[in-house]
């Protein structure tokens, strides 16, 4: 479950940092993660709810150059010689927030996997029965009006973080190297702010897309094909497909049809769940090595 006290307010300068350089000759590791931001922030990798796996991916790439750069010596100097410093404070505070709201997500996603890999068993049966696959999908619906709040807290708690320090950047009165630093920090928060916010969105579909709507009246005519799954927010289809299953009697075609949909929907939202551990991972990594630097 996510903190109750939010990250403190960074009395840092505020600004907004769309491209970052060095000098020709920084460390290696320093180049390849203001090489990762750019990327990024160009919106080459922009994640939408309709590309969160590959948001995420990026995501993990990034993290991993932050890492890296991390354990630069001229990087750990310049985070220990600034420890208590209100940026450090605030950094690390919102980087609770920040795993919360990763963890809380990991979470939704997987219980929306699981139940959906319920109603394909309750419609996988020879003779499949309509009320065993109606429980199945009031089952569905149910879980997904209780993560609602999940997801709403999840949300409120990105909110909190771009409020608290999410634009701060290091005074100009800070050495280059701790400027450096901070700004790399600040950006792979707000970037992981910003791709989480998305995926958060998604899940919380409340409103049918004119997508979605589309959906549904194609699955009750059997007019859409498994291929087809994806064209859109995979968490939105997986919503129509199993509610367009209690609107009609289960014929063996849509049946079939609807399996393989549903079979599909699982390995996409089973890749975003992928991603989603291996970023959380990652992330936990890098503040795990702030702690050690500034324990040292």
């Amino acid at each position: 479950m996510a903190s109750t006290t939010s990250p403190k307010r960074s009395p840092c300068a505020k600004g907004h940092v769309r491209s970052i350089s060095l000098p020709s000759r920084s460390h290696p590791a320093s180049l390849r993660v203001v090489d990762e931001l750019n990327r990024l922030r160009s919106g080459s990798s922009a994640t939408s709810s309709g590309s969160a796996r590959g948001g995420l991916a990026s995501l993990e790439e990034l993290y991993e150059a932050v890492n890296e750069f991390l354990a630069v010596p001229l990087t750990q100097q310049a985070i220990s010689y600034n420890r208590g410093g209100a940026c450090v404070d605030g950094l690390l505070d919102g980087s609770v927030w920040l795993l919360d709201a990763f963890g809380v997500t990991r979470d939704v996603v997987s219980a929306i996997r699981e139940h959906a890999r319920g109603v394909r068993s309750a419609i996988r049966r020879r003779n499949p029965c309509l009320g065993t696959v109606e429980e199945a999908v009031s089952g569905f619906l149910r879980m997904k009006r209780k993560l609602r709040k999940d997801v709403k807290g999840a949300a409120a708690g990105l909110k909190r973080i771009e409020e608290g320090f999410g634009d701060a950047l290091a005074p100009a009165e800070h050495d280059q190297d701790f400027r450096l630093v901070m700004t790399v920090l600040r950006e792979a928060v707000l970037l992981s702010v910003t791709a989480l916010r998305s995926l958060l969105s998604s899940l919380d579909n409340g409103k049918k897309s004119k997508w979605g709507v589309i959906m549904v009246r194609l699955v009750n005519k059997g007019e859409i094909a498994s291929r087809e799954v994806g064209n859109g927010n995979d968490f939105e289809a997986l919503d129509d497909v199993i509610s367009g299953l209690s609107k009609d009697v289960l014929s063996m075609e849509k049946v079939k049809m609807t399996q393989e949909q549903l079979r599909d929907l699982e390995i996409r939202i089973g890749g975003v769940e992928d991603e989603l551990d291996g970023l959380y991972r990652r992330m936990i990594r890098t503040r795990v090595s702030l702690l050690n630097i500034l324990s040292q």
